[in-house]
């Protein structure tokens, strides 16, 4: 197995069944776990290479209690099975005890108190939002850690205070410069996800909007984004709607198959299309091999019948084109009903 294919089934671990969120939120603890892991094994690395260099033997308290931390913590995702939360309370409980333990035995001099404030920035990344008390609560209480940290605990601990200054700035270096990863780390997280949910929203909003446009007319659709929930009804004075449909489609349509159909209806009703946006038409909906468009709306127009007239002429020198483009004829039937107040008058042309 590759080392990426092991890092992307870690990740994952426990994780099945939940919704998007909850497992975000899982893959995030998995995915810190891995990332401790790393880092406590980089700084057993470094702490042993630095005591090796001033003579001194790697198997300090220290580095044991790291190795510990790292044998710890290696089975969080584990704990995914059991609960949704189990595994970011057990991540969490770990850290903090790590910490308590790195003040008894080493002081505050090599910054282990930072430590504290780095695992009050993890609480949201691995807990979520949800839980607001308990997050709250958990804050105040690493408030109250580090005060008394800062109070109580000597500034050099019992493990350290025979050794080198140059070992105790080294060990204060490599604690504040996690904090500041694990801080970066978790503020980029937090923009990372952000953007890709607004990249998201736009998407379904672009979505929605293309949706919108197909099913109403442009202005109808602007009026009702501006004031949703509004009823809209127009008054027209005069308004002209032409209904076409192909001959003989019914039996046409037995001889082709389901997609040589949509096909077909696709190339004719695309030409429909461009001739009414040519002609200022709106088109109102296509039913089978119907089609049906309409002028004097949403826009009023003086001379509607005139619009509908043109858009019949043009339709049937469409059909008689295509008609050679697709070698099979194509017949259409126009039907044309002009509205004026509350009387109409209808013509049909073949």
């Amino acid at each position: 197995m590759k080392v990426s294919q092991f890092i992307s089934r870690a990740i994952a671990f426990g994780t099945e069944g939940h919704d998007s969120v909850t497992a975000r939120r899982m893959r995030t603890v998995n995915s810190l776990t891995l990332i401790l892991m790393a880092l406590f094994a980089g700084m057993i690395l470094t702490i042993s290479l630095v005591l090796v260099f001033n003579g001194q033997t790697p198997f300090t308290i220290g580095n044991l209690g790291l190795l510990a931390a790292f044998a710890i913590i290696a089975p969080t995702p584990l704990f995914n099975k059991l609960w949704e939360y189990a595994a970011a309370t057990y991540l969490f409980a770990v850290l903090f005890l790590a910490a308590i333990f790195q003040l008894y035995t080493h002081g505050r001099a090599p910054g282990t108190s930072f430590a504290i404030i780095g695992l009050a920035t993890l609480i949201p990344l691995i807990f979520g939002t949800k839980p607001k008390i308990t997050n709250g609560l958990l804050v105040f209480v690493l408030i109250g850690v580090f005060v008394w940290a800062e109070e109580m605990i000597p500034y050099i601990g019992p493990v350290i205070e025979s050794r080198p200054t140059e070992v105790v700035v080294a060990l204060r270096y490599l604690i504040v410069s996690l904090f500041i990863i694990i801080s970066f780390a978790v503020v980029a997280y937090a923009f990372l996800v952000a953007e890709r949910a607004e990249t998201a929203l736009q998407v379904e909003h672009a979505r929605s909007e293309a949706l919108l446009s197909t099913l109403l007319p442009e202005q109808i659709a602007a009026r009702l984004k501006d004031n949703p929930g509004k009823i809209i009804a127009d008054s027209l004075p005069q308004i002209a709607i032409l209904f076409a449909d192909i001959v003989g489609f019914t039996p046409r349509s037995q001889r082709m198959s389901a997609e040589k159909i949509v096909n077909f209806l696709n190339r004719i009703f695309s030409e429909f299309d461009r001739l009414a946006e040519k002609h200022g038409l709106e088109k109102i909906k296509t039913i089978g091999d119907a089609y049906m468009v309409a002028a004097g709306m949403p826009e009023p127009n003086d001379t509607p019948e005139s619009k509908v007239a043109e858009m019949a002429l043009d339709m049937q020198e469409a059909t008689r084109r295509l008609s050679q483009e697709l070698g099979d004829e194509i017949e259409e039937f126009d039907r044309e009903t002009v509205k004026s107040g509350g009387k109409g008058r209808k013509s049909e042309t073949d």
